[in-house]
């Protein structure tokens, strides 16, 4: 009897420490789970601040767009030198670090630092398409690495100028900014410890993209990248990039050689553009 009740007593115990463990793990498992949303909140809420600035910056830089091209269309001479007018233009309203250019109707330009040539750019296809259209591109004359947020504008008439004694008719005016800036607008966030990215929305080709901890997301298309990741959670990488592509605000937590990261997105009001970051989970 004596020895039946210590087994009872024995196997009470076990349970005990058993269903301890149980409730230990549910306690950490909840703990976890709950610390997890706080991150995931926290990060959408930074990352929907951070477009919140860039869509203020693109706004600006349109605003500055539309006044530049205004005023370039009244100082414009008619049949003046356009290799000559554009940079004598650009020092009387000191604009010198500010480029910008003029085209014809075939993509033929004349930019703001005397410079000429044919836009053959994909980023420019539909150029005669709108009257105002917004890209993240260079120019053939220009370092093609270093890109520009691109504002163009259908002149309200045509300009007749002279390029080498030709008469050219320029129907276009285009602002660039050096997309480095929509960069500084939000780098501060994490001492320049993250990856930002400017992408299509529906197809997630890069449009832009500034690293501060390796090329973690190097690449043509950022679709492609999210198969190659060990994401955590329960969700599989497709269903981020539909996500994506339906304009929400997505928290990806991913682990890439060892190391835990956040991918981060939200779209901007630029239509089929989207702000991505990735910044590593411990900063």
């Amino acid at each position: 009897s004596d020895s039946r009740e210590r087994r009872y007593t024995v196997v009470a115990m076990l349970v005990v420490i058993f269903l301890m463990i149980v409730a230990a793990i549910a306690v950490v498992e909840a703990i976890n789970a709950s610390l997890y949303s706080g991150r995931e909140q926290y990060m959408s809420e930074i990352t929907e601040s951070s477009a919140k600035t860039v869509n203020e910056s693109i706004a600006g830089q349109y605003e500055q767009a539309l006044s530049m091209k205004n005023a370039v269309e009244n100082m414009m001479s008619e049949y003046g030198e356009v290799e000559e007018i554009m940079p004598e233009i650009s020092r009387q309203m000191g604009m010198e670090g500010d480029m910008f250019f003029m085209a014809d109707g075939e993509g033929n330009y004349y930019s703001s630092d005397g410079k000429s040539g044919k836009i053959t750019n994909t980023e420019y296809y539909g150029w005669e398409t709108d009257s105002e259209m917004q890209y993240i591109a260079s120019l053939p004359h220009l370092d093609p690495d270093k890109t520009f947020l691109v504002t163009r504008f259908r002149l309200t008439e045509p300009l007749r100028v002279l390029c080498e004694g030709r008469e050219v008719r320029l129907e276009y005016f285009a602002s660039m900014q050096d997309v480095d800036r929509l960069d500084e607008t939000i780098s501060d966030l994490f001492n320049g410890l993250n990856n930002t990215f400017i992408f299509e929305t529906d197809s997630g080709y890069m449009l832009y993209e500034q690293f501060g901890v390796g090329e973690l997301v190097g690449g043509a298309e950022i679709y492609a990248k999210f198969p190659r990741v060990e994401v955590t959670g329960d969700r599989p990488p497709e269903d981020y990039v539909e996500d994506c592509r339906q304009e929400k605000t997505v928290v990806m937590e991913m682990k890439i050689d060892g190391d835990f990261y956040y991918f981060c997105s939200t779209p901007l009001d630029v239509s089929n553009w989207s702000l991505a970051f990735v910044i590593r989970k411990e900063h």
